[in-house]
C-alpha cells in the first residue's frame, strides 16, 4: 500500500483530469480509418455472386434434408426385426 505522503492531493488529480479531458475530447472527434465490419456501408453483389450464393445454400438444405431423411429412418422399428423376435418367441412357447 502507498503512504499518504507518495498518494497525490485530491486538488492535484483533478487539475491533471481537467487538463487531460481537452486531449481527450480531440482524441475522440477524430475520424476513424477503421471500422468495425457492421458499421461499414454494404457493397451490393453481383447478380453470379447472388446465384452463387443460392446455389451454394439449396445444396446445404438438401444435404440436410438427406441426413434428417436417414436419421429418422434409421429409428424406425424393422417388422422384420419383430417378426423374427415373434417368431422364436411362439417356438419356444
Amino acid at each position: 500500500m502507498s503512504t499518504p505522503e507518495e498518494q497525490p492531493k485530491p486538488g492535484e488529480a483533478l487539475a491533471r483530469a481537467r487538463a487531460a479531458r481537452e486531449q481527450m475530447a480531440a482524441a475522440l472527434d477524430e475520424p476513424v480509418g477503421w471500422q468495425p465490419i457492421w458499421q461499414r456501408p454494404r457493397k451490393p453483389k453481383s447478380k453470379e455472386a447472388k446465384k452463387e450464393e443460392l446455389s451454394e445454400q439449396h445444396r446445404r438444405f438438401q444435404d440436410a434434408a438427406e441426413r434428417r431423411l436417414a436419421a429418422r429412418n434409421s429409428r424406425r422399428p424393422r417388422p422384420w426385426q419383430n417378426r423374427i423376435v415373434n417368431a422364436a418367441e411362439h417356438r419356444d412357447a
